[in-house]
C-alpha cells in the first residue's frame, strides 16, 4: 500500500511538472553583441507583460513565474552571465577597451544626454559580484565617450528591450521590482525611518522621488517598503480599495529614463510593484492584488 502510494505521487509529480513547461515555454534571447541575456517566459498571449530589468532582484521573478499560469502573459527577465547572474544590479559591458556601467532602468528615453547619466555617474566603477568595483584609469571612459556610447550603444539596447516587450500590444505592463530598505515604518506623526527605498523616500523634499509623486496612498499596517506606482487615477483608487500602499506618478514626472516615466510619456498601461527583497509573503500579497485587478478589468489567462 505504502508503494503504490508513492507511486502515485510520483505520476502526480511528473504530470504537475509537465503540466507546467507545456503551459509555460521559455526561450533566451542573446542582445547587445551577445553581452546581454533576455530570458522570456510565454504562458499566453493576453496583453500582460511582466517586466524584470535587475538581476539581483529575484524574488519578485520567481513569484510571478509561479503566478503566470494562473494570470497568463509573458515575463521578459533581463540576465547577466556567469558569476554575476542573479547577483548584479548594474550591467558592464565593454568597447574599445573601455567598461560602461549603467542602471538599466535608466535607458528608457529619446532624450541622449538624459541616458547618459547613468553611465556617467558610474564611470570609474564595473559591476562585480555582488558589489560594484573600481576601474583602472585605462578602462575608465571619459564623459564625451559616456555620451557617444548612451546616443548608439545604449539607444539600440533600449529599442530592443521595448520591442521584446511588445509594447505596441501590451495590454498593461508590471514592472517587477525588489528594494534593499530595512524594516520602514510610519510613526502617529508621519516620520519615517528610511532604508535604501521605499515608500518614505517620496516623502523626502526636494528628491526626483518626491518631485514624481502626485498621490499618495498609505495603508497603516503595511510596510512601506511594499507598494504599487501607478500612471492613472482610477487604478490608484482600485489599489486603495484593495488596501495596498500606492503611489499614482505625476503627470510632469521627471524624465530620468526610467521606464515608468517612458511608459507615461507613451500612453502605455503600467504598474510597477516594489516588495523588499527578502519578503516572499509581502511580495505574493501584492502579486495576488494584482492578479485580482487583472480580473477586475477582464485580462483572462
Amino acid at each position: 500500500m505504502e508503494n503504490s502510494t508513492r507511486l502515485l505521487a510520483f505520476f502526480i509529480f511528473i504530470i504537475t511538472q509537465a503540466h507546467a513547461q507545456i503551459f509555460i515555454q521559455t526561450k533566451t534571447v542573446y542582445i547587445h553583441n551577445d553581452s546581454i541575456r533576455v530570458k522570456i517566459y510565454n504562458r499566453s498571449d493576453n496583453g500582460l507583460v511582466y517586466f524584470n530589468m535587475h538581476d539581483d532582484e529575484n524574488l519578485c521573478v520567481e513569484e510571478a513565474v509561479n503566478l503566470l499560469e494562473n494570470t497568463g502573459g509573458r515575463l521578459i527577465e533581463l540576465k547577466h552571465f556567469g558569476a554575476l547572474e542573479d547577483k548584479a544590479r548594474y550591467v558592464s559591458v565593454k568597447k574599445n577597451n573601455k567598461i560602461y556601467t549603467f542602471d538599466p532602468n535608466r535607458i528608457f528615453t529619446n532624450n541622449d544626454s538624459v541616458r547618459a547619466i547613468t553611465l556617467i555617474e558610474h564611470r570609474q566603477f564595473y559591476q562585480a559580484v555582488n558589489q560594484l568595483k573600481k576601474l583602472s584609469a585605462s578602462q575608465m571612459p571619459t564623459e564625451a565617450e559616456c555620451v557617444l556610447f548612451a546616443k548608439n550603444e545604449l539607444k539600440i539596447l533600449a529599442d530592443t528591450l521595448i520591442s521584446l516587450l511588445d509594447t505596441s500590444k501590451a495590454k498593461i505592463i508590471v514592472a517587477l521590482h525588489n528594494n534593499h530598505s530595512f524594516e520602514p515604518r510610519c510613526d502617529d506623526n508621519c516620520n519615517f525611518r528610511h532604508g535604501s527605498y521605499n515608500l518614505g523616500t517620496y516623502f523626502r523634499h526636494e528628491t526626483e522621488e518626491n518631485a514624481s509623486a502626485d498621490e499618495i496612498y498609505i495603508n497603516p499596517k503595511r510596510n512601506l517598503s511594499g507598494f504599487f506606482i501607478v500612471l492613472n487615477h482610477p487604478v490608484f483608487m482600485q489599489a486603495q480599495t484593495h488596501r495596498c500602499n500606492v503611489i499614482l506618478q505625476a503627470e510632469n514626472a521627471p524624465d530620468d529614463g526610467s521606464f515608468s516615466v517612458f511608459a507615461q510619456h507613451n500612453g502605455l498601461n503600467y504598474i510597477n510593484i516594489e516588495a523588499k527583497r527578502d519578503s516572499p509573503d509581502e511580495q505574493r500579497i501584492l502579486l495576488r492584488t494584482l492578479s485580482d485587478m487583472l480580473m477586475e478589468w477582464r485580462i483572462e489567462p
